[in-house]
């Protein structure tokens, strides 16, 4: 097994930390926009729901991707 150099392993925490962030802000929209569509029958609210999900696939995706390139080597 190799050793992952210490700039590698900072940089790939960076980039989790970031998703992560992302995500939960992105859950957090999806939560407030299914309670607008459901409870207050505010139709666009709809459209936000989805694009918060596509926000947080969108990072997850991101974050596969630089593992992937970061696994290649430079």
């Amino acid at each position: 097994m190799t050793e992952v150099p210490a700039s590698d392993v900072e940089t790939l925490r960076r980039r989790l930390i970031i998703m992560v962030s992302i995500v939960v802000v992105c859950a957090i929209v999806a939560l407030a926009s299914i309670i607008g569509e459901l409870a207050f029958h505010v139709g666009w609210m709809m459209w936000t729901f989805g694009l918060a999900l596509l926000g947080g696939f969108g990072a997850q995706a991101w974050m596969i991707v630089s593992f992937i390139r970061q696994g290649r080597g430079k």
